[in-house]
């Protein structure tokens, strides 16, 4: 187990981590940081793989909302994929959407 265990949300390193339905993955390209669409707690978390630290890099709420970090809402975030540049693509299943983070 690299993180999670118990469904909810919390974030914290391995298992202290909770997630509700971690629906997508995706490797960054240096292979050290999983990011994750976790669909049911609306938001993209990032794993850190050398401590397995888990983060929120955005979402709050359900919903709709374009912006920074927990200002961000999502619908059931299902996919995310690493982008060029270090951006990820989040398909946003509730809201028809395929959204763009800027991570880097």
């Amino acid at each position: 187990t690299v993180a999670g265990g118990v469904s909810g949300f919390a974030n914290g390193i391995g298992t202290v981590a909770r997630f509700q339905n971690p629906a997508g993955v995706a490797v960054s390209p240096g292979g050290l940081t999983v990011v994750v669409a976790d669909e049911f707690n609306h938001r993209i978390r990032l794993v850190d793989l050398r401590d397995q630290r888990v983060t929120t890099l955005a979402g709050s709420s359900q919903g709709f909302r374009n912006g920074l970090g927990a200002t961000v809402k999502f619908n059931n975030p299902v996919a995310v994929a690493y982008f060029s540049g270090g951006a990820i693509l989040v398909g946003d299943k509730g809201n028809s959407l395929l959204r763009y983070i800027d991570a880097a």
